[in-house]
C-alpha cells in the first residue's frame, strides 16, 4: 500500500527493428543480428540521421496514438547501417526522454536495471545506456515484467513479506557502461525531437487525409 510506480510506457521498442529487417526485404539470412552488426559499424548518431521510431503512435512523454514515424535527415551517403542504427538510437532517445520526466518530477535515479530479449545485443545495450547517461545492469531474465507479477503474486499470499526484498532476490549480471563520446552525440540531438514531431504534426495530418487503398480495404 505505501509502494508506487513512477514512470512512462513506450509503444515502440525492438519491434521497430523487426519492422525495418522485413521492409528492407532482407533475407533470412540477413536477420536482425546481422543488421545489428552492419550497425555497429556506424558511429554514433548514424551520420546526422533522425529517426522518430513512432509506428505506433507513441504514449510517453507524447501520449499521442495518431503519431508516424519518420527518418529526418536523410541523405544519399546513409546506407543500411545507418538505417538500422538510427532506429535503434531513436528508441533510446525516447526512454531518455521519460527519464528526464521523471526525474522533472522530482524522483532520484540511482540505478537502471534492464529486461528485455534486445538487450542481449550489445550494441542496444551500449546504445541505450548512453543515450541514458547511466550504467545498465541487466537481470538474467528477459521476462522483466513476468517475474515483476509473480513476485507480486507471493507477497499479495503472504509468501514475501516485504517487496523491498525485491531487490535483493532478483539477481543481476551483465552491466553495461555509457559510451561518453555517444552520451555527448545523443544529448546534442535530443533536443532535436520535439521541433521534429511538432513540426511534422501538419504533414502526418495531412498524409493521414489522403485515400488510402490499404484503408479501404479494412471492414
Amino acid at each position: 500500500e505505501d509502494k508506487w510506480v513512477v514512470g512512462g510506457a513506450v509503444s515502440n521498442g525492438a519491434s521497430v527493428l523487426d519492422w525495418l529487417s522485413e521492409a528492407l526485404g532482407a533475407p533470412p539470412e540477413h536477420d536482425v543480428g546481422t543488421l545489428l552488426a552492419e550497425a555497429e559499424s556506424v558511429s554514433p548518431g548514424s551520420a546526422g540521421l533522425l529517426a522518430l521510431p513512432y509506428l505506433l503512435g507513441e504514449r510517453a512523454p507524447w501520449w499521442r496514438s495518431g503519431l508516424h514515424g519518420a527518418y529526418v535527415g536523410l541523405r544519399r551517403d546513409h546506407g543500411r547501417g545507418h538505417l538500422v542504427r538510427a532506429v535503434v538510437e531513436g528508441v533510446a532517445q525516447q526512454l531518455a526522454l521519460i527519464l528526464a520526466a521523471v526525474k522533472d518530477a522530482g524522483v532520484e535515479v540511482t540505478e537502471i536495471r534492464a529486461t528485455g530479449g534486445a538487450l542481449a545485443s550489445p550494441l542496444w545495450s551500449t546504445i541505450l545506456a548512453s543515450a541514458l547517461e547511466m550504467s545498465l545492469r541487466q537481470a538474467p531474465s528477459s521476462e522483466g515484467t513476468a517475474v515483476g507479477a509473480a513476485l507480486l503474486g507471493h507477497h499479495a499470499l503472504g509468501e514475501l513479506a516485504d517487496l523491498d526484498e525485491v531487490a535483493e532476490i532478483v539477481t543481476l549480471e551483465r552491466e553495461t557502461a555509457p559510451d561518453p563520446r555517444a552520451a555527448e552525440i545523443y544529448r546534442a540531438m535530443r533536443p532535436l525531437i520535439e521541433p521534429a514531431v511538432t513540426g511534422l504534426d501538419a504533414v502526418f495530418t495531412a498524409l493521414d487525409e489522403l485515400p488510402s487503398e490499404s484503408a479501404a480495404e479494412v471492414p
